[in-house]
């Protein structure tokens, strides 16, 4: 019963610790994401392919 208990309170300390981690790297994720500027519009322009697999690349070529 007592190998429950530690189990049950080593587990919930790692929730816990997991918790603050996602919610670092969610915070970093978006600074970066703001740093970027990523244009989301839904405006695309010439495609074309490229490479020996045809790898098809959209409005981020220039």
């Amino acid at each position: 019963m007592a190998i429950m208990k530690w189990l049950n309170i080593i587990s919930g300390i790692c929730s816990i610790i997991s918790l603050f981690i996602s919610c670092f790297v969610a915070n970093k994720v978006v600074k970066i994401s703001k740093e970027l500027k990523i244009d989301s519009s839904t405006n695309v322009g010439k495609q074309t392919t490229v490479g020996k697999e045809n790898t098809v690349v959209g409005r981020d070529m220039k």
